[in-house]
C-alpha cells in the first residue's frame, strides 16, 4: 500500500538537500560571475553587436569598438560603474592583490539604463551639438532678416534699430551659451520687437505713421504672429529628416546639406561634423536613420525632435538587451549545470543514494523534515534561508560526502574489488547518474527549491502527522 506521508517526507528531505547545495552553488557562481565580470563583458559585447550588425568588415569592427569604448568613458556611464568597481575591487584586492594591481580597467557596469544609453550615444554622435548649432544658425539668420527688413522701412528710428539689433545679439549669445532654451529665446526676441515698435511711435493718425505701422504689422505677422511663431519655432529646430539625410551616404541630398553647412556654419565646423559622421559604423547609421524617420512620424503634432529620437533609441536598446539577456541566461544555465555537477561530484551528492538513505533512515529523515519545516515557516527570503540552513547543518549529518561511512553505505559490498569488475562498473554508472541528476537539480536554483519546499510542507501539514521512528519504538515497548 502507498505510504503517502513517507513519500512526502522523503521528497521534503531530498528538496532540502538540493536547496542546501543550490545555495552553495549560487554563492560560488556569484563570486565567479563578479570576479570575471561576465555580465559586464556580455553587456559590452551585446552593445558592440548591436552597433556592428551583420558586418564583418575589419574597419567596421574597429570603428564599433572605438565608439563603444568612448561610450564607456562618458561620465554618465562612469558614474554607473562606480558601485560595480567598488564591489569588484574589494574581491580582487582580497584574492589577487599579491599578484597584480587593481585599476579602473578591471571593472565595467553590468547594467546600463536605457535613458542613460540613449543620452550618452546621442552625445557621442554629437547630435545634440549639431542640433544646437543648427538652431543657433537659424536664430542668427532670423536676426539678419529682421534687421534687414526693418532697415528698409522709411522713417525707422536708427538708434532704436541699433538697440534692437544689440538686444538680439545678446539673446543670440545667451542661447548659444545654452543659458536659455530656443523657445524662451524666441519669446525674448518677440518682447524686444514689441519694445522696438513702441520706441518708433511718433505722431499718431498721420499718413506717415499709418504706413509705418502697416509695414511693421506685416513683418510682425511674418515672424511673431502666434501661428507663424509656432512654425518658426519648429523650423529652427533640427528636423530629423534632415538628420537622416545627413547620415545617409546614399542619399543625393547629403552633399547639398554638407555644402549648406559649409556656407552657414563655416568650412571648419562643417568638416568636423562630416568627420564625426564618418566615425559611425554603417549598421548603426542605418539604425539611426530608421529610428529618425520613425521618430519624425511620431512628432507630427509635438515639437520634440531630438527628444523623440532619444526615446526611440531607448526602446531600440531595451528590445536588444532583452534578446541579449536571453542569451546570457542560456549561457548561465549551461554553466550552472556544469557547476552543479562539479559540486555534486565534489561533495559526492548521489541522488539515488540520498533517496535510499532517506527511505531507510527514519531518524535522519525526521531530523531533516523538522529543520526544513522550521526554515520554511520562519524565512521569507533566501538570505534568511542561507543563515538558517547553516545553523541546521550543525545538527544534521547529510547523506553526502567522501567519508568512509557514507562510501560504505553508498557502495555497500561493491566497495571491495573482489566483488567483480562488472558489478563495480554497474554501481559506478548509477553513482555517476546520481551525480548528474543532482547537478541538474542544483542548476535549477535555490529559489526554485525553496518555493517547492514550501508547497510540499503545506501538503504534508494538511494530512495526519506521520509517526516518527522513535514514537514507533516507544509504542512497541509499551505493548
Amino acid at each position: 500500500m502507498l505510504n503517502l506521508p513517507l513519500i512526502l517526507d522523503i521528497a521534503i528531505g531530498l528538496i532540502f538537500i538540493y536547496l542546501v547545495l543550490s545555495l552553495f552553488a549560487s554563492e560560488i557562481q556569484e563570486i565567479i560571475t563578479t570576479l570575471l565580470q561576465w555580465r559586464a563583458k556580455h553587456l559590452k559585447n551585446s552593445i558592440e553587436h548591436l552597433f556592428l550588425g551583420t558586418s564583418k568588415e575589419e574597419e567596421d569592427i574597429i570603428q564599433t569598438k572605438a565608439l563603444v569604448d568612448n561610450l564607456y568613458k562618458n561620465p554618465l556611464i562612469k558614474s554607473i560603474n562606480h558601485q560595480s568597481k567598488d564591489k569588484i575591487t574589494g574581491l580582487l584586492k582580497l584574492i589577487i592583490s599579491p599578484f597584480s594591481k587593481v585599476n579602473d580597467q578591471n571593472t565595467a557596469p553590468s547594467y546600463i539604463p536605457c535613458k542613460t544609453f540613449a543620452v550618452t550615444l546621442l552625445e557621442e554622435l554629437k547630435i545634440p551639438t549639431l542640433s544646437h548649432r543648427f538652431s543657433c544658425l537659424k536664430f542668427k539668420k532670423l536676426q539678419e532678416k529682421l534687421i534687414m527688413r526693418l532697415g528698409k522701412i522709411e522713417g525707422v528710428d536708427e538708434k532704436a534699430l541699433e538697440n534692437f539689433n544689440k538686444n538680439l545679439e545678446d539673446i543670440s549669445k545667451d542661447f548659444d551659451n545654452k543659458k536659455y532654451s530656443l523657445e524662451l529665446s524666441l519669446l525674448r526676441a518677440k518682447s524686444r520687437f514689441n519694445e522696438f515698435i513702441a520706441d518708433n511711435q511718433s505722431s499718431p493718425n498721420t499718413e506717415k505713421q499709418e504706413l509705418f505701422d502697416q509695414k511693421i504689422a506685416a513683418i510682425k505677422n511674418i515672424f511673431f504672429d502666434e501661428k507663424e511663431f509656432n512654425i518658426l519655432y519648429k523650423e529652427m529646430k533640427l528636423n530629423l529628416i534632415y538628420l537622416a539625410q545627413l547620415l545617409d551616404a546614399k542619399n543625393h541630398v547629403k552633399d547639398k546639406i554638407i555644402n549648406d553647412l559649409k556656407e552657414e556654419l563655416g568650412e571648419d565646423i562643417a568638416k568636423k561634423i562630416e568627420a564625426e559622421l564618418t566615425k559611425i559604423p554603417p549598421s548603426l547609421k542605418d539604425s539611426i536613420i530608421a529610428l529618425a524617420y520613425r521618430a519624425q512620424a511620431e512628432i507630427a503634432t509635438v515639437e520634440e525632435d531630438v527628444e523623440q529620437l532619444s526615446k526611440e533609441l531607448e526602446v531600440w536598446f531595451d528590445n536588444s538587451m532583452e534578446r541579449a539577456s536571453g542569451v546570457y541566461k542560456r549561457n548561465a544555465k549551461g554553466f550552472a549545470f556544469l557547476l552543479g555537477f562539479f559540486i555534486a561530484f565534489a561533495v559526492n551528492a548521489d541522488s539515488f543514494h540520498i533517496i535510499n538513505r532517506l527511505s531507510t533512515d527514519g531518524a535522519l529523515r525526521s531530523t531533516i523534515v523538522e529543520n526544513a519545516s522550521v526554515i520554511e515557516r520562519s524565512c521569507q527570503d533566501l538570505d534568511c534561508v542561507q543563515e538558517q540552513t547553516k545553523l541546521a547543518l550543525e545538527k544534521i549529518s547529510l547523506p553526502i560526502g567522501w567519508d568512509q561511512n557514507n562510501l560504505q553505505a553508498q557502495w555497500g559490498s561493491n566497495l571491495e574489488l573482489n566483488t567483480g569488475i562488472l558489478s563495480l562498473i554497474k554501481k559506478a554508472f548509477f553513482v555517476i547518474s546520481g551525480w548528474i541528476i543532482s547537478g541538474v537539480a542544483i542548476s535549477m536554483g535555490s529559489s526554485f527549491w525553496f518555493e517547492l519546499l514550501g508547497k510540499f510542507i503545506n501538503v504534508r501539514n494538511t494530512g495526519a502527522k506521520p509517526v516518527s521512528s522513535s514514537e514507533n519504538a516507544e509504542k512497541k515497548s509499551n505493548n
